[in-house]
């Protein structure tokens, strides 16, 4: 009988300190290869993945969520969790196999994969569709917890790009104002402004999750064409979208910035 007890405790004991280490990875559809294998953060920070797609259109990711264990012996259901629609953007994930839209259960209570032997892992995919954004970029985070551990999680992120026409901007004004430059820029790259007629002019540089990061022109120009050096030494490589707005309307330009 005392060994039976014993046993018991021990199977508790064993139960509670039970480790666990999840681990949450993201590619594009297309792509062969997951990003975030053996990183492990809260904000998706190195395993991240972006896509930019037209309004209407769909950006589709991968993530793969897999019981990295240390020990190397101990099962783990892994509780999955992601960000919900916002401002006309929507969001589906899928149980890529067999269970079919798991939207519901991810948004809300979390969804489990089911208990995982050590690096077994489940395969979601996770849809961002355009529907008529009022913003242009739409970053998801889904975010894997260990029910073993609870303070054990990893997180991804995915990111839909689009670029949106200002409201301000009428058909008879679209071809008045110009924001030229190349496509990949550096510190070197200059870019050109062109207004019809004399008005204040901003010129505004935003990072790919639409924070502003610079302001290049603040002033008014008279009407014509201008050329303005790019102050951007301090940037790092990455995604940036440059925004010119007038009194009359504004564009913007998708650029990336290469040392």
């Amino acid at each position: 009988m005392k060994r039976v007890i014993l046993l018991l405790v021990a199977a508790i004991i064993i139960s509670f300190a039970a480790p666990g280490r999840p681990d949450a990875m993201i590619r594009n559809e297309g792509e062969a290869t997951f990003i975030g294998e053996n990183i492990y953060n809260l904000d998706g920070a190195y395993q991240t993945k972006e896509q930019e797609i037209e309004t209407g259109d769909t950006a589709t990711f991968f993530v793969k969520v897999e019981n990295d264990v240390e020990d190397g012996r101990t099962r783990d259901n892994i509780t999955v969790r992601g960000t919900d629609d916002e401002d006309g953007w929507l969001v589906r994930y899928f149980d890529t196999q067999g269970g079919g839209d798991v939207t519901i259960s991810v948004i809300t209570t979390g969804w489990a994969t089911g208990r995982l032997q050590p690096h077994d892992d489940r395969l979601l995919q996770v849809e961002l569709i355009a529907e008529s954004p009022e913003k242009d970029t739409f970053e998801v985070l889904v975010t894997a917890q260990s029910q073993n551990q609870g303070s054990a999680k990893d997180a991804v992120k995915a990111v839909a790009i689009v670029e949106l026409v200002s409201s301000a901007e009428s058909p008879e004004h679209l071809d008045e104002v110009s924001l030229n430059l190349p496509s990949v820029i550096s510190s070197d790259s200059r870019l050109s402004i062109s207004v019809p007629s004399d008005c204040n002019v901003t010129v505004t540089m935003f990072n790919a999750a639409g924070e502003k990061i610079t302001t290049l022109v603040s002033e008014r120009l008279d009407a014509g064409t201008r050329a303005v050096p790019l102050s951007i030494t301090h940037l790092p490589e990455g995604v940036y979208f440059c925004v010119l707005s007038t009194d009359i309307s504004s564009v913007s330009r998708k650029v990336v910035l290469l040392r």
